[in-house]
């Protein structure tokens, strides 16, 4: 009877509640997983932008060190002010 039925819609909701838990287990595990690798990749991407802006200022001061060198010498004399002593 009426207490049968009772007793076959509360098993119902339990499943359906432990279904809900188990499903909400499964997407934040994926979430959690998409997470940690857009992170990964967002720190790879940030390291290897660092890395080209690091390369490229060490050869732009290399280039004007070059250039330096060549207007005032290596001793750091402008060309035929200053004898440079042996």
């Amino acid at each position: 009877g009426a207490g049968g039925r009772s007793r076959v819609a509360e098993d119902l909701a339990l499943d359906v509640s432990r279904l809900m838990d188990g499903v909400r287990e499964e997407v934040l595990a994926l979430m959690l997983e998409g997470v940690q690798k857009s992170a990964s990749f967002c720190a790879s991407l940030c390291a290897e932008r660092i890395v080209a802006a690091r390369r490229e200022m060490q050869r732009k001061l290399a280039e004007e060190r070059r250039e330096l060198e060549r207007f005032y010498g290596p001793s750091g004399n402008l060309h035929g002010s200053f004898p440079v002593p042996p």
